[in-house]
């Protein structure tokens, strides 16, 4: 999806299928803004502290800080 985009296009935004790894680094070597719901069942995991997982680690966090719930998860 990302290879084929526009020079113009900044941010992506996806469902919760695309909250993988693979989909972030790609985000982040074309300087692309993923903005995808992390799963529900997603957790901070040993590639957190990875530059391309930002987004992930901040709405995870976001998420966790509200209390992780459903209203939380769609703010």
């Amino acid at each position: 999806m990302a290879p084929n985009l526009p020079k113009s296009v900044r941010n992506i935004y996806g469902v919760g299928a695309y909250d993988r790894q693979a989909f972030y680094r790609l985000c982040h070597a074309k300087d692309l803004i993923p903005l995808v719901p992390p799963r529900k069942e997603g957790r901070l995991g040993n590639q957190a502290s990875k530059p391309w997982m930002k987004q992930r680690k901040d709405a995870l966090r976001s998420i966790q800080g509200c209390g992780e719930d459903g209203a939380a998860r769609s703010l």
